[in-house]
């Protein structure tokens, strides 16, 4: 039997043969009470037994544990949350008074305190150390410059199993309940993170990340003990790691935004711990954590979703650090209330749906929505030009960054990617924005209503959008029926009027939709809402293209009176014109290409994807 086989079946046999499972229980029940009542410090104890699997991948992949199995340090782990860095220091001296001579033999020190920066070595009792304010944790309770920094502990209890001595290596960790967030916000993120792959990578993100998160820990569970003073220094803090991350935080996007969640997560849990343990929802074990974790997670989702449906005028990363605020601030009667009610699983990670999307179609939009319901993700993987092109056997109708921008401005698409020749699909994680930021700029208009065919959307039509949604608070679209094209403009359109509905009430930022039988006066609903808006001392608009007042172009022959009865009667409504871009891509030399194509299915492959 070779070194690795006799290593590993000993390694199961010691750590899982009866007698040895039984006193590893007996060990941790009795560690766990005594570190969860100790004189004068106020704790909880977390603790784990590695699985045999987690060992031998480490066994694996780091040389220094091919020795013997128990040189794994923390076989048994053991957490230990406290309020202050102080009560860090009364455990530790706690451990040192009772445990010192269960020193792990594998270890060269009893213990290691990295909450200090640049710190590799010990502090032993009654030694002074010199440490500048900016390197001294205990006076802000957080560090600006770490990564993971606690105090480890490291012990080696003896046992005999059927006759035979046997080791149990463990860790204590010792952390401040703000390091203990952070910790559990950032730990699976870096390091179980498919974007993440070079172990430098994995520590300089720990690094960027800590910190940041535990300043936000900090000020969240102190802020009412703390002096105005101190809560502006600890906000300049944050502002200021984050400023000086930022670039790798941009660099791994999908890590910050997990990590982002799983904070709320853990905040929630540490805000509401007492409920929750009453309750039997958390009980100090890993799993237990995990399945809670995954539960508020859920919640976190579901809370986002309705968020965006509810209010198109958002962005994607203002709703989700809208949501982060909610779940953290969630009370345990609404998480209880929500777990029993929300429908949908939303517990799947990411599904991509591939297809050509030459024009968004009715269909397509409604696949998209119900994989919405059950993916917290949703990929939209477009054929590139070459791949459309051996599909449909002809020139794509627009190009394949004209579909992608397309694609981008559906509501509940997460991203965008394209998929070649070979099927290959590149998935990267969305945008990021840091938790404190300054107040948006107010917007010139509180309601903008833009009537229009929108027929085919194609990129003329996203820019003439966008520029409307940077004006205007709230975005109302006319859609200009199908009668109204046939009678003013003596043609068909290609998508009937309820899938043109259909694509802008599936838009990000555009917050209703109507059909509308004229040219450019809007509905009475709408007019209604201006008024109400105009006698609030806010601005309205009516959207029109640069070209409407051009002889050259043919418009309805309403079109002045409805000008007249508005510049007459609501004279707080401002008229604005806009270029219309691209618009021209929807003219008649794409007309017959885009007939041509709407006879086509667009395909469609759904898979999941763990990310």
């Amino acid at each position: 039997m070779d070194k690795k086989r006799q290593i590993t079946t000993e390694m199961f046999h010691n750590l899982y043969g009866a007698e040895s499972s039984q006193n590893i229980e007996l060990m941790v029940t009795n560690l766990k009470s005594e570190l969860e009542n100790l004189p004068r410090v106020e704790s909880f104890v977390t603790t784990r037994v590695k699985a045999p699997l987690s060992i031998l991948q480490k066994y694996d992949t780091d040389e220094k544990y091919s020795k013997e199995w128990n040189s794994m340090k923390d076989l048994i782990g053991f957490t230990v949350v406290v309020d202050t860095n102080q009560d860090v220091d009364s455990v530790l001296y706690y451990m040192q008074e009772h445990y010192e001579q269960f020193k792990n033999p594998n270890s060269k020190y009893f213990y290691r305190d990295f909450r200090f920066e640049d710190c590799r070595q010990p502090q032993k009792r009654g030694e002074n150390v010199e440490l500048d304010a900016a390197k001294q944790p205990l006076l802000k309770g957080y560090q600006t410059n770490n990564g993971y920094k606690n105090v480890r502990i490291n012990l080696m209890f003896n046992e005999t199993v059927d006759g035979k001595p046997v080791s149990y290596p463990i860790e204590v960790q010792v952390k401040t309940k703000a390091q203990y967030v952070a910790h559990m916000a950032t730990h699976d993120p870096v390091y179980k993170s498919k974007a993440i792959k070079d172990k430098d990578d994995c520590t300089r993100v720990s690094d960027a990340l800590f910190p940041y998160f535990e300043a936000l820990a900090h000020l969240m569970l102190k802020e009412d003990q703390m002096s105005e003073r101190q809560i502006y220094q600890c906000k300049k803090d944050i502002k200021e790691i984050y400023e000086r991350n930022e670039e790798l935080y941009k660099e791994f996007p999908g890590v910050f935004n997990e990590a982002s969640s799983i904070f709320a997560v853990y905040m929630f849990v540490l805000k509401n711990r007492e409920k929750l343990y009453a309750n039997a929802l958390l009980d100090n074990s890993i799993i237990n954590n995990q399945l809670l974790e995954s539960e508020v997670l859920r919640i976190f989702h579901y809370k986002q979703k309705e968020l965006l449906k509810n209010d198109k005028s958002l962005t994607e990363s203002k709703a989700f650090m809208i949501t982060i605020n909610d779940i953290i601030n969630m009370s345990y009667e609404e998480f209880v209330k929500l777990s029993n009610s929300i429908a949908g699983d939303y517990r799947k990670e990411t599904c991509i749906i591939a297809g050509i999307f030459d024009m968004n179609r009715e269909k397509d939009i409604k696949l998209i929505q119900r994989c919405a319901k059950s993916f917290r993700h949703v990929v939209v993987a477009v054929y590139d030009d070459e791949l459309t092109k051996m599909y449909l056997g002809v020139e794509p109708m627009f190009s394949v960054e004209d579909r992608m921008k397309a694609v981008e401005m559906l509501d509940d698409v997460s991203s965008v990617t394209k998929v070649d020749i070979t099927g290959k699909v590149h998935y990267a994680g969305g945008t990021i924005e840091p938790f404190i930021i300054d107040k948006p700029k107010p917007k010139k208009y509180a309601i903008g209503y833009l009537p229009g065919v929108f027929d085919m959307f194609h990129p003329g039509h996203i820019e003439y959008i966008q520029e409307v949604i940077k004006r205007c608070d709230k975005v109302i679209v006319g859609i200009k029926t199908d009668f109204y094209v046939l009678v003013n403009k003596n043609k068909t359109t290609v998508q009937k009027e309820d899938e043109r509905v259909c694509v802008a009430n599936a838009l990000v930022g555009v917050s209703e939709v109507y059909k509308t039988p004229y040219d450019i006066m809007p509905p009475q609903e709408v007019l209604a809402e201006m008024e109400e808006a105009i006698a609030d001392g806010k601005a309205c608009a009516i959207f029109l293209g640069s070209d409407w007042k051009d002889p050259t172009k043919k418009k309805g022959p309403s079109s002045l009176a409805e000008y007249d009865v508005l510049t007459e009667r609501y004279s707080g409504i401002t008229l604005d014109c806009i270029p219309r871009g691209n618009s021209g891509r929807s003219s008649t030399k794409y007309r017959g290409r885009a007939i041509e194509a709407a006879k086509f299915n667009n395909p469609h492959e759904l898979k999941t994807l763990g990310v």
